[in-house]
């Protein structure tokens, strides 16, 4: 493939997506738009092509217009939450309203039967002290409202002062590790940024939050984005990058307008843009919107995407720090993770580090879903504990159910009983069980969910979401689905079904290209550990919660 490389006659750092939704009509790109395209940004049509036809929302000539569909997702389809109607429709992947669900799509818009609001829905208040959420609940996301709680304040105070060394050393102590699953510390992925070798620097916010289960960034981009603009401009400068870039996940079109909006407030005051705060640093953020696509969540398939190529997961090393965007040293963050550096540069690191329990710093952000009483977000302290959030603040289960299980992560940190409420959900305990927190998702299943049934549809959506790219993942997904259709009533239950799973989930975790072949076998690998007795049944056509029809 040729080499790509922004054009210098460009002010427009990643102009692929955004020219690919400009050309497209009702998400169709015909033949002649992406041969006039790949002209203009002197591409090879095949390159486009490639990249293009990887997204779900973009539909190239021949292919069916997406009109409506319905999510039929892990959570989408539990027993009591799936919809009764629309089977005529076509299925689309989660769209992040998990909490409101089941999700619906409508030509570009997304919906649900619980809500209309598409994803401006409120979080749920804390007993303790927040800090995202601190003034999340105020009706007003203008810039003037921002600024009456010393919005932008810090980032004044560094530009202008110059204090990047006093930042630093209050982001190292205050232990603030990436909120997105990784949990790698902010302190040093910036200064290996700023260090780096290669100019320009970027800094690059993953707003792509595509994990079933998953929708903490949801409210921050739509109520709080001021909050958002001014943590990526206090990166810029410490990194000593000048370009940031938000990767706005498709399924997010409101929040789109949103950012638009408070970039253009922040540029008019002179705190985005040239000479921010009358000095002489300089920062513009542009924001791409994906396309549709799980995997645009690893951040290295998502510097592929915002390149134009192909969104693949890429071979590390080298890492985004040395060579990211375009090859050039990059911050990768989410937008939880970036969202609490002003706050920690105005409170204080010893603040962050009182919010969490038992060693843990900073508050976490769980969005709670599935079959409980009061589905959300919450934020609350790392390491509190799984029985505390799932049946004191999310509700429990519906009346007369009781609590059967729940996933870490979303679906992509593994599946635990009801046994392992005492758990503390924090950056080590859960690997005591195999398990991690990662992205804070907690999906809930009571005693009316099948866990095999639930586990056939996580693993769907991995095989609809895999990339492609190496082999253990694409068949692999294919081949777990196969057999647990077996298991659910779906297809043929070949002999030896539980050693065939284990053999192929163990090849996938050991030899997968990216997170996401690496994270299946965890769900799989949780029900044959904890749900040994309903998994044997289904080897016998039997199903206790009478969710698999035999």
């Amino acid at each position: 493939m040729k080499e790509l490389r922004p054009n210098p006659q460009s002010s427009d750092p990643a102009p692929f997506l955004a020219e690919l939704h400009r050309v497209a009509k009702g998400g169709l790109l015909s033949r002649t738009a992406l041969e006039e395209l790949a002209a203009s940004l002197q591409t090879p049509l095949a390159d486009l092509y490639s990249a293009a036809s990887f997204y779900h929302y973009f539909k190239l000539d021949g292919d069916e217009p997406l009109g409506e569909g319905v999510c039929r997702g892990p959570v989408c389809s539990l027993s009591g939450i799936t919809a009764r109607a629309h089977f005529d429709l076509p299925s689309i992947s989660c769209p992040g309203l998990c909490d409101q669900a089941p999700a619906r799509y409508d030509r570009g818009d997304f919906s649900s039967a619980a809500s209309s609001d598409g994803g401006f829905r409120l979080p749920h208040r804390a007993n303790g002290e927040e800090a995202l959420f601190h003034h999340i609940r105020a009706p007003d996301r203008r810039l003037e409202s921002y600024r009456r709680n010393d919005g932008y304040g810090m980032l004044l105070n560094l530009v202008q002062n110059k204090s990047d060394d006093d930042a630093f050393a209050a982001l190292q102590a205050s232990g603030l590790s990436g909120r997105g699953g990784a949990a790698f510390p902010l302190a040093l992925k910036w200064r290996a940024v700023r260090d780096a070798e290669g100019s320009p620097k970027y800094v690059v916010c993953n707003a792509d939050e595509g994990e079933p289960g998953t929708f903490k960034d949801r409210p921050i981009l739509h109520l709080q984005p001021h909050l958002l603009l001014e943590a990526m401009a206090i990166a810029g400068y410490l990194a000593g990058a000048n370009v940031g870039i938000i990767y706005l996940r498709y399924e997010y079109p409101r929040a789109y307008d949103v950012l638009a909006k408070a970039i253009g407030e922040a540029e008019e005051e002179g705190l985005l843009g040239s000479n921010v705060g009358g000095s002489s640093f300089c920062f513009q953020i542009h924001i791409r919107r994906g396309a549709g696509s799980y995997v645009c969540g690893e951040e290295s398939a998502l510097l592929n995407s915002l390149e134009g190529r192909r969104p693949w997961p890429r071979e590390r090393p080298p890492y985004p720090t040395s060579r990211g965007l375009w090859g050039r040293p990059t911050v990768v963050n989410n937008v939880e993770t970036l969202c609490f550096v002003p706050l920690i540069l105005r409170h204080g690191a010893d603040w962050f580090g009182s919010l969490g329990r038992g060693g843990s710093s900073g508050t976490k952000i769980y969005s709670v879903s599935g079959r409980v009483c009061r589905p959300g977000n919450f934020e609350l302290p790392v390491g509190i504990s799984a029985r505390e959030l799932i049946m004191d603040y999310a509700g429990g289960p519906p009346s007369g159910r009781s609590l059967k299980a729940f996933t870490l992560g979303g679906i992509s940190g593994g599946l635990l009983a009801s046994e392992h409420l005492s758990l503390s959900l924090d950056y080590r305990s859960p690997a005591k069980h195999g398990v991690f927190l990662g992205s804070g998702g907690v999906i809930v299943l009571d005693d009316q969910c099948c866990v095999v049934d639930f586990v056939r549809s996580c693993v769907l959506f991995y095989e609809a979401e895999s990339c492609g790219k190496c082999t253990p993942c694409r068949i692999g997904t294919v081949r777990l689905r196969e057999l647990l259709d077996g298991l659910t009533g779906r297809g043929n239950l070949p002999s030896g079904v539980r050693q065939q799973m284990e053999k192929i989930s163990d090849t996938m975790g050991a030899s997968s290209a990216c997170g996401l072949g690496q994270s299946v076998p965890l769900v799989v690998s949780g029900m044959g550990r904890f749900f040994a007795e309903e998994l044997r049944e289904h080897t016998q056509r039997k199903c206790r919660a009478g969710v698999c029809r035999f």
